[in-house]
């Protein structure tokens, strides 16, 4: 399994896909490839674009869930304070 800066890159690979790609979803590096692509061209692929995912990465850690900022959740806005347990009160979570 490839990996990116020790973490490990999730591949999916379809038979069909005429091209490589990747995504960020759910926090996690996503590489979706033709069945034909071996790991080393996947290593290859994450090293040409590794500008485009550290900007992701960068994205991704300045989106992290902090007290103080919100979620939107089925379409209503929250706050988000740091408590003992989680709960939904006078619109803060």
């Amino acid at each position: 399994m490839p990996t990116w800066n020790d973490h490990p890159v999730a591949v999916v690979r379809k038979p069909r896909n005429k091209k490589i790609y990747m995504r960020y979803q759910d926090g996690a590096l996503v590489v979706t490839a033709p069945s034909f692509i071996t790991d080393e061209q996947i290593r290859q692929f994450l090293f040409d674009n590794k500008e485009w995912i550290e900007r992701q990465e960068k994205k991704q850690a300045n989106t992290a869930l902090r007290e103080g900022g919100f979620l939107y959740l089925f379409g209503e806005r929250y706050g988000l304070k740091k408590g003992e347990s989680t709960r939904i009160e006078n619109g803060t979570l």
